[in-house]
This record gives C-alpha cells, structure tokens and sequence, in this order.
C-alpha cells in the first residue's frame, strides 16, 4: 500500500488464500441451548488457507476456534 499525494493506492499481487480454486476453506458450526442449557451458545471453526499463487512469500494458514457463552438479559432499575 502506497500513499500518493492525498490519494491511497493499494496493489493486490495475490498471497495467501488466492489460489483460484477450493483448496482454501472456511467452515463455522454455531448453536444455542448446548447441552440442554437455556442461552447457552457455542461456536466451532475451522480455516485452512492455500498458500496461494503469487510469489509473495505467504505460506499456508491454519486455524480454528472454539468459544461458549451464556446470554443473559438484565434488567436495569432506574
């Protein structure tokens, strides 16, 4: 990325992910009430990124993530 004068330029040579076909990927399983529990939420992901095609040094990605969360509503007296 470049600064020109007042103007931004931003140049796209590829990278990691820009391979043109499938295989980089993301998938997400997301839910409510786990394991039988009112507003119990969760989420699982995973992503797995190609190196890509440009000759721009990236290297394959992986990565995943996991959280849990109870949502509670409050009420506020005032």
């Amino acid at each position: 990325m470049e600064v020109i004068g007042r103007r931004l330029k931003v140049s796209i040579r590829g990278g990691v992910s820009n391979t043109e076909d499938f295989s980089s990927y993301a998938f997400s399983l997301e839910g409510e009430n786990a394991g039988g529990i009112e507003n119990l939420y969760y989420q699982l992901a995973y992503r797995d990124q190609d190196e890509g095609n440009a000759d721009t040094g990236g290297e394959r990605e992986r990565g995943y993530q996991a959280y849990l969360f109870v949502l509670k509503s409050w009420k506020l007296f005032f």
